[in-house]
């Protein structure tokens, strides 16, 4: 799979020819073992105004060129050490205002009849994705502003949810980014589960530290690999990887990929899964099983973030299990999460008519 990333933002800057430039960042994500790095032209008309070369897909490298603003751009991408624009293999032309910021994805298959089809109908075609208004730095000095990105061909609609309970993104289906802005702490460890929206299931969960250095800026994260490698050609893994505004992109660590149904374990802390799950509106509880060698709490949240029960649910010590009362709740999706001092866990919870 063939997946660059290329973010444009406002610049002041001039190109040889005078017209005003953005900056522009590129990044290789592909997943087609066929196709291990690439390099992209841009040019108007004839005229090339830049070049990235030998963009790898296991580094997801980054580097950054200056191309005129508000004139139609092409983007040739050709196999890496190519000698020129002649033998691209993909091209598509584009414009970047000099009012906003972008991030442009060109992402999908070089042969889509060799790979898995997209679960939600989605073509998997070679194509541009481009998204507006977005940012490269954060509102905080102290933290790294994400939004989120669907970069995996083979994977359905999925929720980015993290083991705190933030819902990241939710909804989400291929060539989909999420609009709001998350925030993340520098320093600290952050694991994000991805999680089939129809039906609650984990398809894998990642683990990353936010290196300090990333403070203050904004980026994405992306979705990326497959669901099911032996069906892609043997391509990579699900995986997510972060690319900060300002650059040096790198990949979460796979942590898990287990269903919900299995119980998580940790130290302090033993969380089976949501039962009845998904469960109808008319029922007045839902069991959750829980083993917990101090008191912890269980609380509702919606795809928002926003806790929608008035008061947690307290777990003693001893306790087998614990009902949730979900009669109040209305259809929908949500989040069951059981803290204690040390240790969050999140099942996913869905409510139908």
């Amino acid at each position: 799979m063939l997946s660059c990333l290329v973010a444009a933002s406002a610049s002041l800057a001039l190109t040889p020819n005078g017209l005003h430039a953005q900056s522009v960042q590129g990044a290789f994500a592909g997943n087609d073992p066929g196709l291990a790095s690439i390099d992209v032209y841009y040019h108007v008309g004839p005229i090339q105004v830049g070049k990235t070369e030998d963009m790898t897909a296991t580094e997801v490298s980054v580097s950054f060129i200056d191309v005129p603003a508000n004139v139609s751009i092409t983007a040739s991408i050709a196999e890496a050490s190519s000698s020129s624009v002649a033998e691209a293999f993909y091209a598509e032309a584009f414009s970047f205002s000099s009012d906003t910021n972008f991030v442009q994805i060109i992402n999908g298959l070089r042969e889509p009849s060799g790979f898995a089809a997209n679960p939600d109908g989605r073509s998997t075609a070679l194509a541009v994705h481009q998204l507006d208004n977005v940012r490269r730095f954060a509102e905080h000095v102290d933290s790294l502003d994400v939004i989120f990105y669907h970069g995996s061909t083979d994977a359905p609609t999925v929720d980015f949810v993290g083991r705190d309970g933030t819902v990241y993104a939710a909804g989400l289906s291929y060539g989909d980014r999420s609009m709001e802005y998350k925030s993340i702490k520098a320093g600290e460890s952050v694991t994000i589960d991805v999680v089939r929206s129809a039906n609650a299931e984990v398809l894998g969960s990642f683990v990353a530290t936010i290196p300090a250095g990333h403070t203050g800026r904004a980026g994405f994260v992306m979705l990326r690999g497959f669901v099911d490698p032996l069906a892609n050609a043997g391509g990579a893994a699900l995986r997510i990887t972060m690319v900060p505004a300002s650059g040096a992109a790198y990949d979460f660590a796979p942590e898990s990929s287990v269903s919900v149904e299995h119980a998580e374990t940790d130290a302090t802390l033993l969380v089976g899964s949501v039962y009845p799950n998904p469960v109808d509106q008319a029922t007045t509880d839902v069991l959750v099983s829980v083993h917990t060698p101090s008191p912890a709490t269980v609380r509702v949240y919606d795809l928002l973030g926003r806790e929608v029960r008035g008061a947690a649910v307290i777990v003693r010590p001893g306790s087998p299990a614990v009902e949730v009362p979900v009669r109040s709740l209305a259809p929908g999706r949500y989040f069951v999460v059981v803290s204690n001092n040390d240790t969050r866990v999140t099942r996913p919870l869905t409510v139908i008519r």
